[in-house]
């Protein structure tokens, strides 16, 4: 697929925020102050599916999205190899089989080994609906309308739909956090070519929806210390507190054109192998607690944070090197088989 630099950067950098978050809201609950952990979710999830969003329009295929959806669970299966590998050595009396093939499909029984791992699953989910729904919705408007500008009005009746179903139990069998989140691709996608007229244009948007923010966050049972009780229903109050990041990035997708590769670009290249190693980071990291516990907060949470980064690197490496070890072998394979054949 033709990869767009500025959004890999993008998508790159809320990776490793997501690991940051991670690492304040685990381990860091020993020594983050709350204020610090609700601040961190201004860049969160929702940018990351809307930057998601927008990678649509450079692939802009139904058939060849649910073909990227094979291609992550088979990474996630590579993943899972290295996961059981861990497992095997620290806990091995507690493993079987079955655990195995339930992993395979998304599903861990509680373990203490790789917390974080289990902690994180609720995104897969997630990510696997909202890609369907999504493009779904993204490629059956295509086929009758010519023109963009009236997606608006599909983003307006997502926004309706969410609201109802916050409250009404089992709204048209979907979960409140699966239509926001399908609210936010369709967004993303939406927003690919839509530019700010200038400076002003963009803060008046912003300074709009901060103030929005505040007077949901003040006058709802979810102020700004209970963001993450928030995000865990959907509350509107975190879908506008997540708005202002995505309209940063919408500001900035213009402003910050990234012509060669970097750091960020291969992260966001390779973003969802990274959202499935730092589970397996930010568990680690707890092992390195008790050493650094005499320290300063905000000392430890610097360490903690680039050790998680450092170890999910790791893995990542790892399971990119593994996965290039099989491509070979499945090449070299075919490549026999089609000798032999001629």
């Amino acid at each position: 697929m033709k990869r767009d630099n500025t959004i890999d950067f993008l998508r790159g950098f809320a990776a490793i925020w997501i690991i940051l978050i991670h690492t304040c809201f685990w381990s860091g609950e020993a020594y983050v102050p709350i204020w610090l952990r609700s601040l961190s979710l201004i860049i969160d999830v929702p940018l990351f599916i809307f930057i998601s969003g927008m990678t649509f329009n450079i692939n802009k295929d139904f058939f060849k999205s649910l073909k990227g959806l094979i291609k992550f669970w088979r990474k996630w299966l590579l993943f899972l190899v290295l996961y059981f590998i861990i497992i095997l050595l620290v806990d091995f009396k507690n493993f079987d089989v079955y655990s195995v093939i339930k992993a395979m499909f998304f599903h861990f029984d509680n373990v203490s080994v790789l917390p974080v791992v289990n902690g994180s699953l609720w995104f897969i989910f997630m990510y696997f609906q909202v890609l369907i729904i999504g493009n779904l919705l993204i490629c059956l408007y295509n086929k009758y309308f010519k023109t963009r500008n009236n997606f608006k009005y599909v983003l307006v009746l997502l926004f309706i739909l969410y609201g109802m179903s916050l409250y009404k139990n089992n709204f048209l069998i979907i979960q409140p956090h699966i239509i926001m989140y399908t609210l936010i691709y369709c967004l993303g996608y939406y927003l690919y070519d839509f530019n700010f007229k200038s400076l002003k244009h963009f803060l008046t948007i912003l300074i709009t929806n901060v103030f929005i923010t505040f007077i949901l966050l003040h006058f709802s049972n979810y102020g700004f210390l209970n963001l993450q009780d928030a995000k865990s229903i959907s509350h509107i109050s975190y879908l506008f507190y997540a708005m202002n990041s995505i309209i940063i990035a919408t500001y900035l997708k213009d402003k910050i054109k990234v012509k060669g590769k970097n750091i960020l670009c291969f992260v966001g290249a390779n973003a969802l192998v990274y959202y499935f190693c730092q589970g397996i980071g930010s568990s680690l990291i707890y092992y390195l607690y008790p050493y650094i516990i005499t320290l300063p907060g905000i000392i430890k949470l610097v360490i903690m944070f680039c050790s998680n980064v450092v170890i999910t690197t790791i893995f990542v490496f790892l399971l990119l090197f593994i996965e290039k070890i099989i491509i070979k072998i499945k090449l070299n394979f075919l490549g026999k088989i089609k000798s032999v054949n001629l």
